[in-house]
């Protein structure tokens, strides 16, 4: 899109860039529509070889990926669905990009990949989370932080065939630019009284609203997790809240338990993670959240006892 905004009648940079160029697919010019749906399918097609690389693991793309075994090109060439959402698929380039990406891959013929557009879109890792409650819970809280925006919802266990995400209003990450390692510890300490503070202000919220909410939450994270705490190699604006304690999952419940004055389990998933949990019970299936970054998730074949399949999306 940079690269064509004067075209495109655009702003380069702009915080609003993807929403602006959402409405040149509408646009009164007919130009500037063709110019978006060429960026839109090009996006696609571009998916589609990162796929077709993936799966296929020719001998060049291993050589340049030195770091990967055997057992992971294996992985990927088993995979044969793949379900897409992100901030980058909302809007008609969604659609457009999906379709493209379908059509390189099925020009492709010794490929055999289905790529689905998810339903859920930006808000997949929330519909995720919302799958983690245990049975007897009437209403939770799920939060996604990512690098843009924190998304919020309230999941209303109403049965298992009537669920539903019930979206609250984005509020803004507060991302700062990579602090020098010297002040990292702060930076970190600031990043959680961030999710400390949007946890407790939605808390609260929804109680005034007479929400009945369980002490179970769900967060999910733009960073790589290991048993709820980041890896060391992971020390972007997430991982480095690793620098706080020696298990983040178990900090945060303790600080989000005493600010809201109340005893609440954390359940903290990297984003992937908790999109994957959407598909949970899949087989050879793959989830990709596009967004700021992109992020990679895999359902389980085992269900981990997330019953409540049925789930509907109730905008703010």
């Amino acid at each position: 899109i940079n690269a064509r905004y004067f075209e495109l009648g655009l702003t380069a940079g702009s915080s609003d860039l993807l929403h602006n160029f959402d409405s040149c697919f509408s646009a009164p010019s007919a130009a500037v529509q063709a110019a978006a749906r060429q960026i839109a399918g090009a996006y696609g097609r571009r998916l589609a070889l990162l796929l077709i690389t993936l799966k296929q693991g020719h001998p060049a793309n291993r050589q340049a990926r030195p770091s990967w075994q055997q057992a992971q090109w294996e992985f990927w060439n088993r995979i044969s669905t793949v379900h897409v959402g992100g901030g980058l698929m909302a809007g008609a380039v969604g659609p457009l990009s999906i379709r493209s990406a379908v059509d390189t891959l099925r020009s492709c013929e010794c490929v055999e990949l289905d790529v689905h557009l998810s339903p859920f879109g930006v808000n997949l890792p929330l519909a995720g989370l919302a799958r983690t409650a245990p049975a007897e819970i009437q209403a939770m809280l799920v939060f996604d932080f990512g690098h843009t925006a924190v998304k919020r919802a309230v999941v209303q266990y109403r049965s298992t065939s009537n669920s539903v995400l019930r979206l609250l209003s984005n509020m803004p990450a507060q991302v700062d630019s990579e602090p020098p390692s010297a002040f990292a510890r702060d930076h970190a300490q600031g990043v959680a009284d961030q999710i400390v503070a949007t946890v407790t202000q939605t808390w609260q919220e929804a109680r005034d609203q007479d929400e009945q909410l369980d002490s179970h939450l769900g967060l999910s994270l733009a960073c790589y997790l290991v048993g709820g705490h980041p890896p060391t190699s992971e020390m972007g604006h997430y991982g480095r809240l690793q620098l706080l304690a020696d298990h983040l999952q178990t900090y945060l419940t303790h600080r989000i338990s005493k600010s809201i004055g109340h005893q609440v389990q954390i359940n903290l998933f990297h984003d992937g993670t908790a999109a994957a949990l959407a598909f949970a019970g899949s087989q050879d299936t793959a989830v990709l959240m596009l967004g700021t970054a992109i992020g990679v998730g895999f359902p389980s074949e085992t269900d981990h006892g997330l019953s409540r399949h049925a789930l509907s999306v109730a905008d703010p």
